[in-house]
């Protein structure tokens, strides 16, 4: 499955574009939080169209892990809010991922997306502050939250 998923993110188009995230009313897919914070999050979009949004990447990364709702045959697409541009989505083939101390997300993983790999080296601050890949990002969040195996499909 996680191959497949790879596959359609090399293949996204690129560029920004609003989230679907109405500030302050919307709740997260996977943790239930309220989304308030305008520079962190992303979401999932099935083929259906039905979209799925989170507050943090890392609760991106624990549904994909956990309980993905969605068969990989129909991903659309998958974006993250583009911490620079906060309010705005990047597919995730175009983002660079940080850990980095500097920034506290609403999970508390400190996980942003940045647009390029020179913007994610100037946001990398403390000496284990690192760039990321994205099947690092969901190790490092099974890791973090000690998550149980993945629901059968």
């Amino acid at each position: 499955m996680p191959t497949v998923i790879v596959f359609f993110l090399l293949i996204l188009p690129q560029g920004n574009r609003a989230t679907h995230v109405d500030y302050g009313k919307s709740e997260c897919a996977y943790c239930r939080m309220i989304i308030d914070k305008k520079q962190f999050g992303g979401e999932f979009e099935a083929k259906s169209g039905k979209v799925f949004i989170f507050d943090a990447i890392e609760c991106l990364a624990a549904s994909y892990y956990r309980d993905w709702n969605v068969p990989s045959r129909d991903v659309k697409s998958i974006r993250f809010v583009n911490y620079s541009k906060p309010g705005t989505l990047m597919d995730a083939s175009a983002a660079t991922l940080v850990r980095t101390s500097s920034v506290l997300t609403p999970m508390g993983v400190n996980i942003i997306a940045l647009p390029s790999r020179a913007a994610a080296l100037k946001m990398k601050k403390a000496l284990d502050d690192a760039i990321i890949s994205w099947k690092e990002c969901v190790e490092l969040v099974k890791g973090y939250w000690h998550l149980p195996p993945p629901k059968p499909q």
